[in-house]
């Protein structure tokens, strides 16, 4: 079985060579009698002829084996029979597959099966009412061989993203049981339909090989974007893996019309895309960039609702701005006015590149007064105005006043459980003597 580092494969031991005789008839094989295999000796002796142990995928899979087995006993299978179907032991809840490592679209199970996968992951067939029974893989019963399929390409990502000028890989994982002979991969973007394969444009695509199925393509652009599927072929016929789109994120401005080939915009790589911090910590966005020609500035902008803020203010001493020497932004004792979305924008001679957004959100609680001091004539009263920013939710909110050195809380009454987060909270309260 030939299968690359991202299939199922089942654990190997020494091949038991079969001396019984042989019956080989209409793209099946069946053992009809002694010595017994277990089921991993079975799908090694089908593997060795060629073939794979059964699959049956459909209700003619199903009687054209039965109509062979009993065309070739004259109506009188002796034994329950292997076939190519095993519980996959890495999915919860239990998942089944074929030998061909597709999951079947068509099941005869008797009442009540499948149970006790963990101990019985092997299937085999019941030779009463032909009907699949779980059992542990160490019995030994006689087994059928079947034609081997065709590659089964997995289900990869169905959407991928990239900046302009970076290097994508699409990956192939499959599974065969027959060597592989050949790999392609098909771009479609809709008006263009082209295969990739191992000689095609080295420069830009490397991959799409026997030994290395997964396609590399270098310093992607708009012209890449589309849908690519891999199709992997063997000695059956082809597997086709679906379609994964891919589209060019980010963007890039101040293009010049004379760029030298070797020239491209800067690549701007942003490794985390949240951060959450609690209120009067201090955070660090993370910003790299490559590029050449060299990188010359870095920006870092915030997108908020009141507009977007440039920060590499030098004289900020609540933000370290990013320069060339130390991209990252710098954010001392956080505060609830810095929750939003952030971009790193690299910019060298050829243009600028905006990196993916970066959102930062604060947890805790933030309070701000109107003012330290107020001033009254006395017998007046007078608000004390107190804005709260709060995440979780706001619950409870409490007021000291300071008499001869000592706090002293002051008694709110019903107003002092207030769920609301940034509400301005007052209240009144006579100042006397």
């Amino acid at each position: 079985m030939s299968c690359n580092a991202s299939t199922i494969v089942y654990s190997d031991i020494d091949h038991h060579t079969s001396s019984f005789k042989s019956l080989l008839s209409g793209g099946y094989y069946y053992s009809n009698g002694v010595p017994s295999f277990t089921w991993l000796q079975a799908k090694q002796d089908c593997e060795a002829r060629g073939m794979q142990l059964a699959k049956l995928d459909s209700q003619s899979d199903l009687d054209d084996a039965v109509a062979y087995m009993n065309s070739e006993t004259g109506n009188n299978i002796a034994n329950d029979i292997w076939v190519g179907m095993k519980y996959d032991m890495t999915s919860t809840p239990y998942v089944y597959r074929w030998i061909s490592c597709d999951i079947p679209t068509f099941t005869t199970w008797y009442p009540g099966e499948p149970n006790n996968q963990q101990r019985d992951p092997c299937i085999r067939l019941q030779r009463i009412g032909f009907t699949l029974r779980t059992i542990g893989c160490n019995q030994q019963y006689d087994y059928l061989c079947s034609d081997a399929s065709t590659p089964y390409v997995y289900r990869n990502f169905s959407e991928l993203s990239s900046p302009y000028h970076a290097s994508v890989t699409f990956e192939c994982p499959y599974c065969s049981i027959l060597p592989i002979l050949n790999v392609e991969w098909e771009f479609n973007n809709g008006t263009i339909v082209k295969v990739i394969d191992s000689s095609t444009n080295v420069n830009k695509y490397t991959g799409s090989t026997t030994s290395s199925t997964s396609l590399v393509i270098a310093d992607v652009g708009e012209s890449d974007m589309g849908s690519y599927s891999c199709h992997v072929t063997n000695s059956r016929g082809v597997g086709m893996g679906s379609s994964i789109g891919f589209t060019i994120s980010g963007r890039y401005t101040d293009f010049q019309a004379d760029v030298k080939k070797d020239e491209n915009f800067p690549i701007v790589i942003s490794p985390q895309f949240l951060y959450i911090t609690k209120y009067g910590d201090s955070v660090v966005l993370n910003c790299s960039f490559r590029g050449l020609p060299e990188v010359t500035s870095i920006q870092w902008k915030m997108i908020h609702s009141r507009g977007i803020f440039l920060y590499n203010d030098a004289a900020s001493t609540h933000y370290s701005a990013g320069t060339v020497m130390t991209p990252d932004l710098y954010i001392h004792s956080v505060n609830f006015q810095d929750v939003g979305n952030f971009t790193c924008e690299a910019t060298n001679q050829v243009g600028t590149t905006v990196g993916d957004i970066i959102t930062v959100d604060v947890i805790g609680v933030q309070a701000e007064i109107s003012s330290p001091t107020y001033t009254v004539v006395y017998g007046e009263q007078v608000t004390l105005d107190c804005t709260i920013w709060s995440k979780p939710d706001l619950k409870n909110v409490s007021w000291e006043r300071e008499i001869n050195g000592t706090a002293v809380c002051v008694d709110l009454g019903n107003t002092s459980k207030l769920p609301w987060i940034k509400q301005n909270l007052a209240f009144t309260i006579d100042i006397r003597c």
